[in-house]
């Protein structure tokens, strides 16, 4: 199937929003908005689920593990995406080549997908 076919008819199932941080934090809360906002634009569940710990690397670990299909993403921040690779020397995932992003919410935080 061609990629623009693909895309057109994404998503035909429920997507993953993975948030580095606890829920009712700032991110978690904006994300659910914009999650009801998603699922009511492409008539499928876009679903948060919280995965705090390590300064977002469990998450960003999680997503950049998970198949590239566009059903798991990340909201990334720039702890995950750009500190912590800096800051830890045993990743598990490469930032700069795990995820591409998809779009920005506000100027501190944007989407990610893993691109593997």
């Amino acid at each position: 199937m061609p990629a623009a076919q693909a895309a057109e008819s994404w998503p035909t199932r429920p997507v993953t929003v993975l948030c580095p941080f606890a829920a009712g934090t700032s991110t978690d809360t904006l994300m659910r908005l914009v999650n009801t906002s998603l699922s009511q634009q492409f008539g499928q569940n876009f679903i948060v689920e919280d995965r705090p710990g390590a300064t977002g690397n469990i998450a960003a670990g999680t997503v950049a593990r998970a198949a590239p299909d566009g059903y798991t993403l990340l909201i990334g921040t720039v702890g995950p995406i750009v500190n912590n690779k800096f800051m830890y020397k045993d990743l598990d995932f490469e930032p700069d080549r795990a995820f591409t992003p998809i779009a920005i919410h506000r100027s501190s935080l944007s989407a990610a997908r893993n691109c593997r």
